[in-house]
């Protein structure tokens, strides 16, 4: 630990970085940069700064591409970064035009009203410095770094910048890391600067992908591409067309996430939505598949009613029989099942209730797992399905929106057949059942979400299908709320995929 080098100003931070790449240097920057962002976002709703129509946007896009070009070097994102530096550079001399008015104000003898306070010098200040860090992130980690710590007016810092070094040179991800350490200082600048964001196009993206960088949590990389991707006319036209894209982009995804192996479709003939399974496994695969299920289920000795040895695991033993007979067809819904019931008797064998050294239960366990392995390896959508679904979290929500999700569920089921009509109902209510392990929620989760996103997406396109869906969700006015907040529920469930 001697050997660490000691980083507590712009100096000792300029040397160390010599000895490193570029990419250490923009990380650094990244960071710095991305701890003060809260102070940028805050100046932006003073009167002085809307009269030189200061907005968080430009920094917001700043900060993204940074990040996004120290994950994926190989993109091909330097010209919009070029863009990007440019317009806070506008921003940058406009910020230093107004302190400058500011200063002569408040030395005539008939002061601007704008500045009669020195606190808005002093804020002015604040926010050039935090655009500063954010302009040399792209440009100067040791100016980044400097200017962070100037906005912040915080000695503290440097001691997290210290710390993204020592990780760096540990080999530790440091965009994995929380923003701050020790405590962070400006958490109350950081909830005023939430309802700046939320007025900003994209508004609940900015605000989860700046908590998720707070919090250390995982960020969702592809999506920060592709919204760090959208086309510099649409980032410089801002707006609704804007929001628009970040919107699109991020549905992109949740579909993605939810992909479960099957198309959701409105029979006009009939009336009803439908759900229609996929299934890239080659037939004589799924042949074989269904051999090893049989297979694992027979190697237990049949015994007289009562007397079963290995009852403890009958229920997951029924599990998987029932799942032989109705998702040979669904291989993301037999995969589903056949974890879940791995998961089961895991949690048997940890509890004592189930022998873990038994030869039978351990050959068990291995045939149920070799035919995960099987589904995963002949399946490239579901591989490209469970990716994406590591990254769903458990929502957290109030009793009265899961009451609406369930009374979605509910009219949606009324309208559909097959197993649709089965699944949605049960699911809703599995995935917020807390007496259900949180696996099997997060499953049903995925796959009510993933039905409630298609089923909005056959609404928007109009017709016959969007009109008697439509109408079946009206009806629900006074009790879930009708097609509005089936809109609202919507975009909320599919931020927690993201």
């Amino acid at each position: 630990m001697n050997d660490l080098p000691k980083i507590a100003d712009e100096g000792s931070l300029q040397a160390w970085l010599e000895t490193r790449s570029p990419e250490d240097s923009i990380l650094i920057a990244h960071r710095a940069a991305m701890r003060v962002l809260p102070l940028w976002c805050i100046a932006t709703r003073d009167e002085w700064a809307r009269l030189i129509d200061l907005r968080p946007l430009p920094v917001l896009w700043t900060n993204l591409i940074s990040a996004v070009l120290v994950k994926f070097p190989e993109i091909e994102i330097q010209p919009a970064a070029v863009r990007a530096s440019s317009l806070t550079r506008t921003m940058f001399d406009a910020i230093n035009a107004t302190y400058s008015d500011g200063q002569r104000a408040t030395r005539a003898d008939t002061p601007d009203t704008r500045y009669e306070s020195r606190a808005v010098l002093t804020t002015i200040v604040a926010a050039r410095d935090s655009l500063a860090a954010t302009r040399a992130a792209l440009l100067d980690a040791r100016s980044a770094a400097a200017a962070a710590a100037r906005a912040a007016g915080l000695g503290v810092l440097w001691e997290e910048i210290e710390a993204d070094v020592h990780d760096l040179i540990a080999g530790a991800d440091i965009l994995a890391a929380a923003l701050w350490r020790s405590d962070n200082l400006l958490t109350g600048v950081w909830q005023e600067a939430q309802p700046v964001l939320k007025a900003t196009p994209g508004g609940e993206f900015w605000i989860d992908w700046y908590q998720r960088a707070l919090d250390g949590t995982p960020q969702n990389w592809p999506l920060l591409e592709a919204v760090a991707l959208i086309p510099d006319e649409v980032w410089q036209q801002g707006g609704d067309a804007l929001d628009q894209a970040i919107l699109s982009k991020i549905e992109e995804h949740a579909l993605s996430a939810t992909a479960y192996g099957e198309d959701i479709v409105f029979d006009e003939g009939a009336g009803r939505l439908r759900a229609i399974a996929r299934n890239d496994v080659p037939s004589d695969y799924m042949a074989d598949i269904d051999d090893k299920l049989a297979e694992a289920l027979l190697i237990f000795p049949e015994t007289p009613s009562g007397n079963d040895l290995y009852a403890v695991i009958k229920p997951e033993r029924d599990q998987v029989e029932r799942a032989r007979q109705k998702y040979l067809g669904r291989p993301r819904m037999l995969l589903s099942e056949l974890q879940s019931v791995s998961r089961r008797v895991e949690a048997k064998i940890s509890s004592g209730d189930c022998p873990g050294d038994d030869a039978l239960i351990v050959d068990f366990q291995a045939r149920i797992d070799e035919v995960q392995d099987d589904l995963l390896v002949h399946s490239p959508e579901i591989r490209d399905a469970m990716e994406a679904r590591a990254r769903v979290r458990l929502p957290q929500m109030s009793s009265d929106q899961k009451q609406q999700i369930e009374g979605f569920a509910d009219a949606l089921a009324e309208i559909s057949e097959g197993y649709l009509a089965e699944e949605l109902p049960e699911d809703a209510r599995t995935s917020s059942d807390s007496s259900i392990s949180e696996p099997d929620r997060i499953e049903a989760f995925v796959r009510t979400t993933g039905r409630f996103i298609r089923i909005k997406r056959l609404i928007r396109g109009g017709g016959t299908a969007g009109k008697n869906i439509a109408g079946a969700l009206k009806e629900l006015d006074g009790v879930s709320g009708g097609l509005l907040t089936y809109y609202a529920i919507v975009d909320l469930m599919f931020k927690f995929l993201l």
